[in-house]
């Protein structure tokens, strides 16, 4: 690590222990008065977690670090977390030791390999006997102080045109956008065919995005973090078997000619309409039915706007 690396990550850890130690010491107090109650617990992160900006997971252990509630992430939760013995994690060795507050040092996480600092307060009874840990997760790719570290820089060759999804295949990328719009409450999603970085609306949260890049796509459980929801087939305009057709369409014109190409495209299940993003800087929306009846050509010989 150097000396940059170091110095920007001790800044966003000092920022943490600012922002956050009062939020951390309501809630705390808050887990003590159902503690240890997995229901009132839960209920407690769930109601706060949206509070502590950019907080990937809260969740909460006993005394012998085993955790008594499952993740609970900004959109979902993630019971399979429950019951797992974390003692010998290293960001809780200074909590264990009795440090009432501390932000670990960075890790990955090791289930999704993602850059992580946790933030650990102690839950503690009215006489300050330690109940147990509250713990919250944060991906350093997200922070201010820290995200530019993972930035990715083009190479000269990729400068002419990326294809980062190339090396993961944009079948399982595309793959993943179908699951994620038929079973997991995506109504809207956006692909940049160049960086492989996909951007979401969900159902339930539809003034939120939600960023994905080629990291996140490689990632076999990227599913579970989006609570299941049917597909809204009575209010959608495009049948759930038509969007694997419709994605494939869209990356075949990502590939039709060297200099006009598609840089980005959207669909909308709802409005049924589909959004088209080319490398002339011209965008077109279209029908998703119409999309298919127009051959490549009709792009390559038009710069003007339906």
């Amino acid at each position: 690590m150097n000396d940059a690396t170091h110095f920007a990550i001790n800044r966003q850890r000092i920022v943490l222990q600012g922002d956050f130690a009062l939020a951390l010491l309501r809630l705390a107090e808050r887990c003590a008065a159902v503690w240890p109650q997995r229901a009132g617990l839960e209920y407690q992160l769930k109601d706060t977690i949206r509070q502590i900006s950019d907080c990937v997971a809260l969740y909460v252990l006993n005394s012998s670090a085993v955790q008594i509630t499952a993740n609970i992430a900004p959109r979902t939760s993630h019971s399979s977390y429950f019951n797992r013995n974390r003692s010998q994690r290293p960001y809780l060795a200074a909590a264990l030791r009795g440090e009432l507050f501390t932000v670990s040092a960075p890790y990955p996480s090791a289930h999704t390999r993602r850059p992580l600092i946790t933030a650990v307060r102690q839950i503690r009874d009215p006489v300050g006997a330690c109940l147990g840990l509250l713990c919250a997760d944060f991906d350093l790719r997200s922070l201010p102080f820290t995200a530019h570290l993972f930035e990715r820089q083009p190479t000269n060759t990729e400068a002419q045109r990326p294809r980062r999804g190339e090396t993961l295949g944009f079948d399982s990328i595309l793959g993943s956008l179908c699951q994620l719009m038929i079973h997991h409450g995506v109504f809207q999603a956006k692909l940049h065919f160049s960086s492989a970085r996909a951007t979401l609306w969900l159902i339930d949260y539809p003034y939120h995005y939600h960023l994905l890049d080629v990291d996140d796509f490689a990632n076999p459980a990227l599913v579970l973090d989006y609570q299941q929801r049917p597909y809204p087939m009575k209010e959608a305009r495009i049948p759930f078997e038509q969007l694997n057709a419709l994605w494939h369409h869209l990356y075949d014109l990502s590939l039709m000619d060297s200099q006009l190409y598609l840089h980005a495209g959207m669909i909308n299940i709802f409005n049924g309409m589909v959004e088209l993003d080319f490398s002339c800087d011209s965008l077109h929306y279209i029908p998703w039915r119409e999309l298919f009846n127009k051959p490549p050509d009709v792009w390559l010989n038009s710069g003007k706007m339906l």
